[in-house]
């Protein structure tokens, strides 16, 4: 007599304001159609908290804390990993490192240059010119030169992921002044400068799940600095507080040159649960550049997220049994 199947125990691990999110929280009712759900309190050992098949996670938001509590707990959470490696993370650990500060993303992703040749035209993506400084890295206006880099530029914290808000925080210089009288060459917290493309106001965020790619052109910086023409002066803003719908200047691209780029973006990253942001340059018609990715984002453009995200551990977790069949 065969003993009876041990139903999926599904740990969830994410901050409180994520786990208060409508797509997170559709995600979570879906789940417990696939198994018995734990969400599991990230201060204590996992262990005791349940016999786990599937834990999905965003540690990212711990990640960058420098408090010693998200440290020990981090470090339970790789211990646990060790012993448990039958357990399906989602996603693995070791790839987030990443996407968690923007100067591991400008390594990883200075030298992108994808093509894809679109009926005449042929369509490409970049990483915008680019330089780290501060936090002892040196700065002036000739190493900005030197490193290709036209103003205006954008200013971005090294952080990129974190419960802190500093890491959405962004600055838009004009001049060399401007970045003086932020402190930021000289400063203790280290900086992303980019050369800010002038492009035609759009974004295009586009969405990954697994096998599944949506985009979503959206309205970016007002036009006016997005494509600036002798403006001066410092703009400063947070990036999680611009609009989030608005009307699209460009239209989106092919989706077959989307789905080229994000299988190089998969291949570099080694994550299936991410979105990145596209700009396409004014000043070359085709050419987009590469300019934000996020790690397991809140998907509040794609209507039916919930499905696709349902659908991704699913696919994962029969993938997963056929590797760990007890």
């Amino acid at each position: 007599m065969t003993e009876p199947q041990r139903p999926i125990e599904i740990g969830i691990i994410f901050s409180e304001k994520k786990i208060k999110h409508t797509t997170f929280q559709g995600l979570i009712r879906e789940l417990s159609k696939l198994g018995h759900v734990t969400i599991i309190d990230f201060s204590r050992p996992i262990a005791p908290q349940g016999h786990f098949h599937i834990i999905y996670h965003k540690l990212t938001d711990w990640m960058n804390d420098l408090n010693e509590d998200s440290k020990r707990s981090l470090q339970l959470f790789e211990e646990y990993t060790r012993e448990h490696s039958h357990v399906l993370i989602i996603e693995p650990v070791q790839h987030l490192r990443v996407v968690l500060d923007r100067l591991s993303t400008f390594q990883a992703f200075s030298s992108l240059n994808v093509s894809y040749t679109h009926a005449t035209q042929t369509l490409s993506v970049r990483w915008p010119p680019s330089l780290t400084v501060g936090g002892g890295s040196p700065c002036s206006e000739a190493v900005i030169t030197a490193a290709n880099i036209r103003y205006p530029l954008l200013a971005k914290p090294a952080m990129a992921c974190g419960l802190s808000s500093l890491a959405h925080q962004f600055l838009v210089a004009y001049s060399y002044a401007d970045l003086e009288r932020t402190h930021i060459p000289d400063g203790e917290t280290p900086y992303l400068l980019q050369r800010l493309v002038p492009h035609r106001g759009t974004v295009l965020k586009v969405y990954v799940i697994g096998r599944h790619l949506r985009c979503s052109p959206r309205e970016s910086l007002p036009l006016e600095i997005a494509d600036p023409s002798g403006k001066t002066g410092a703009y400063s803003f947070n990036s999680q507080h611009m609009p989030k719908t608005g009307i699209a200047l460009t239209p989106a691209p092919p989706m077959e040159f989307l789905e080229v780029v994000t299988v190089e973006m998969k291949r570099i990253l080694g994550l299936e649960l991410f979105g990145y942001d596209l700009i396409e340059s004014s000043e070359e018609p085709g050419v987009f550049y590469l300019v934000d990715i996020n790690y397991l984002p809140s998907y509040t453009d794609i209507p039916n997220a919930v499905e696709l995200l349902f659908d991704q551990v699913r696919s994962k977790w029969e993938e997963w049994k056929s590797l760990y069949p007890n």
